[in-house]
């Protein structure tokens, strides 16, 4: 089974890292994630790392890599026809294993990183892919809005009706989404009760949910923004203070369309945002929490489609 080979990759790509290091890190990690290669950018000497990794196999899985806390788990360490999810624990991941006939969910499992299994395997109604975890357990698509279904029991025990556009990043107990097609407003619902709070852009931008990150500890939501209706604009950083309802747009935080991801340093005090297309210049902003701008990180890198810090 594939799941007992999870801590020799976690092993394997730690240390190699860390013996191709050429001096002493000073900041967080970026890892980058291509096809069957890695880049790692030291954001503190402004250096970067350039490894090959064969678990990185061309895919179309929502990730490639994912942290946990100062791990990370990488490519296809479950094998090619499953996928792996973020779970709300800082230690674990969901393994979803697909029908390869249909690519519809065949199993659900959670797992740590070093490879025991927490959740026993189970089958989601109407083989729904998840969308995303949260504290009571995984996001389904449900036509009307987003079931909130419990692995450990089968049952689904929320319906986020609220849920019923784009849905984004979710922490522990908020999922984010859209009030309208060009996400003029961010719509914050709250899992347990299904209520709702909706922030507005600042003027003359737009939201890009689908692509933010919640910080660690769950009370920053770091989210790309641009102008309306322009597909191609530029992207800019915004971090939102869950608990304030407030928005700030980080300065210097300026990147091109194309692949806009986001990361956050296992600390919680560093934020990454990436932009560019598929074999051009790929630009890198970092920012660390209390400065005063976002700063562009002098790096070259090559394509990669998926972003992990640690």
């Amino acid at each position: 089974m594939a799941l007992r080979y999870v801590p020799l990759v976690l092993v394997s790509l730690i240390a190699a890292c860390g013996a191709s290091q050429p001096r002493a890190s000073v900041g967080p990690q970026l890892y980058l994630a291509g096809d069957r290669e890695m880049w790692i950018v030291d954001a503190g000497t402004q250096t970067v790392r350039h490894v090959t990794r064969s678990q990185l196999k061309p895919s179309d899985a929502p990730h490639r890599i994912i942290a946990r806390g100062r791990r990370l788990v990488v490519g296809t360490a479950f094998g090619d026809s499953s996928f792996f999810l973020p779970s709300v624990h800082p230690d674990r991941v969901w393994v979803v294993d697909l029908d390869p006939r249909t690519s519809t969910a065949r199993a659900v499992r959670e797992v740590t990183v070093d490879g025991v299994t927490t959740v026993h395997a189970s089958r989601p109604p109407g083989r729904r892919r998840p969308l995303g975890a949260v504290n009571d357990g995984l996001l389904l698509e449900a036509g009307n809005g987003v079931d909130v279904w419990d692995p450990a029991t089968g049952r689904v025990v929320h319906h986020l009706r609220e849920a019923n556009g784009i849905i984004g990043a979710a922490t522990g107990d908020v999922v984010t989404g859209c009030t309208d097609v060009w996400c003029g407003a961010l719509r914050l619902i709250d899992v347990d009760t299904g209520g709702t709070r909706v922030l507005h852009a600042p003027s003359g931008l737009t939201f890009e949910p689908w692509e933010g990150a919640f910080s660690p500890s769950g009370d920053l939501l770091a989210v790309p923004v641009r102008e309306p209706g322009a597909l191609d604009a530029p992207r800019r950083l915004a971090l939102v203070d869950i608990a304030r309802s407030r928005i700030a747009v980080l300065d210097g935080s300026r990147v091109p369309a194309g692949y806009t991801l986001v990361a956050w340093s296992a600390s919680g005090d560093y934020v990454f945002l990436t932009g560019g297309e598929r074999s051009s210049h790929r630009v890198i902003v970092g920012y660390r929490l209390g400065t005063r701008r976002a700063q562009v990180l002098d790096v070259d890198v090559g394509d990669f489609y998926d972003a992990a810090a640690i």
